[in-house]
């Protein structure tokens, strides 16, 4: 299965190198492309990892690729030596929360991509009011999703002891996606969207085992505090 996996990876890559290298329908000048040593510097600027407009702006005034490598090696070596070791475990752990925390995926957060008049008082205009940016039930659609959100977390977090060869897939990826956000330019949870299907398939195979273990703790703690009060 890795052979598998692993050579139609690598033969779907080359294939489609060799289709851009050689297409003539949009003209590439590959001395502009902006090389990946970029994002893993953007990844470790601010205090959260996100996006950075002065490195962004370095990769178009800098020529050639070769310039833009060293100036990503010397920001790179510049703020790990700025946080030092702990600084930098520190500031992953703060990077980490921020990558996931907001359960609305960054809805408005960023963009000016919704505009509207003043809509009809009908359905679209209840709807409206919810999504649109000067709604006035934004705050619910919010509240909402961040429930939901951390529900699901839940349920994944105390189904930890349900364990085949599906589901331990799936939690490495999400490991393999949470360290690619540490990694590379982050901060914002509306970069887990790529990895939304992982946890959506994981959420139902692991359903089960989180609600007995919920059950289990409810039961426990419930008993406890009878115990407590019996004695008392």
């Amino acid at each position: 299965m890795l052979v598998f996996l692993f050579g139609s990876g690598a033969t779907t890559f080359v294939l489609g190198q060799n289709i851009i290298s050689n297409q003539k329908y949009v003209s590439i000048d590959k001395s502009l492309e902006i090389p990946s040593i970029h994002f893993v510097n953007m990844g470790m600027s601010g205090t959260t990892g996100a996006y950075n407009p002065h490195d962004a702006l370095m990769m178009a005034k800098l020529p050639k690729k070769q310039d833009k490598i060293a100036y990503s090696k010397k920001m790179i070596r510049k703020r790990l030596k700025q946080r030092g070791l702990l600084g930098y475990i520190s500031f992953l752990i703060r990077k980490q929360g921020y990558n996931t925390a907001d359960g609305t995926f960054g809805w408005l957060g960023e963009g000016t991509f919704i505009f509207t008049k003043t809509p009809a008082s009908n359905w679209k205009w209840w709807a409206q009011t919810f999504t649109y940016p000067a709604g006035k039930n934004v705050s619910v659609f919010r509240f909402i999703n961040q429930l939901i959100w951390i529900s699901l977390i839940g349920i994944l977090f105390f189904g930890w002891k349900y364990h085949d060869l599906v589901s331990d897939g799936l939690r490495l990826s999400l490991i393999g996606g949470f360290l690619f956000l540490l990694i590379f330019e982050g901060g914002r949870s509306r970069y887990l969207i790529q990895f939304l299907p992982n946890i959506m398939i994981l959420i139902p195979i692991v359903w089960q085992t989180s609600k007995e273990t919920i059950a289990k703790i409810l039961l426990a703690t419930g008993l406890k505090k009878m115990e407590v009060s019996q004695n008392a």
